[in-house]
């Protein structure tokens, strides 16, 4: 199986390594491209097996390719973005990783390749298909109960979630703060759109359409400042370098 990978981020490239090596030994990776004046000179004479592609590179979206020269082989897009999602199917997406993404899930992903590749087996490529045209769902908005009153507040409407001794918090941009009925930040955090939310630290997710500004705070971590919140916000060291690249894309 001969594969080539159009990814213009290294620990992408690495990862993406690592994973097929993981998968299968045997797979073959001929090019990583890094642009799409790269992958047009490599792809216009080549046709591999698969193509895993990530969609914005920095001369443009992979699309821009695809709309140029003629790709006959399948594509799993990997991106940090969701609304591309349709456009991929219909050039030849046959899967959807969305960053970050684990190897559970990219393994998913190549079953479905190996299920879609396989001889007479037309009711498994239909039912493949079908689940590449699912979307998920991310929450709308969140309950805050107060006594005997429930409060309704609209995910695009928070500025940001806070997490202390168990208690989880969402800031609206006017300043009022609401107790949510969850306890545990990770599922809210899984329950988000990564492309709009960040969890900037252990206790803190940020919406991308309140921050203000950002500035270096120390020599690894950044200051956050929001809207309607007058404490700043602090990346953890670990997630600095991630949080910049979220920032650009």
């Amino acid at each position: 199986m001969k594969v080539v990978i159009i990814e213009d981020e290294l620990p992408a490239r690495t990862m993406l390594t690592s994973f097929l090596q993981k998968f299968d030994a045997t797979i073959e990776i001929m090019e990583t491209l890094d642009s799409i004046k790269a992958s047009k000179s490599f792809l216009s004479n080549t046709s591999p097996d698969l193509i895993f592609a990530d969609i914005e590179l920095l001369d443009g979206t992979v699309f821009t390719l695809f709309n140029e020269i003629k790709i006959n082989s399948p594509v799993i897009f990997t991106t940090s973005y969701d609304e591309f999602l349709m456009d991929a199917f219909t050039t030849n997406g046959i899967a959807y990783l969305l960053k970050p993404f684990n190897y559970a899930q990219f393994k998913s992903a190549m079953e479905k390749y190996k299920l879609l590749v396989t001889p007479n087996n037309i009711e498994a490529q239909f039912e493949m298909l079908q689940k590449a045209f699912e979307t998920k769902d991310y929450k709308k908005r969140f309950v805050s109960r107060v006594k005997d009153t429930l409060y309704l507040i609209e995910t695009n409407d928070i500025v940001c979630f806070k997490a202390e001794e168990g208690v989880i918090q969402a800031f609206t941009e006017n300043g009022k703060s609401f107790i949510l009925i969850e306890t545990v930040l990770k599922g809210i955090e899984e329950s988000l759109n990564p492309s709009i939310f960040y969890k900037v630290n252990r206790s803190e997710i940020v919406n991308i359409n309140f921050i203000q500004k950002v500035k270096k705070y120390d020599r690894d971590r950044l200051a956050i400042y929001v809207k309607g919140i007058p404490k700043t916000m602090v990346t953890s060291s670990r997630i600095t370098s991630n949080f910049r690249s979220w920032l650009h894309t």
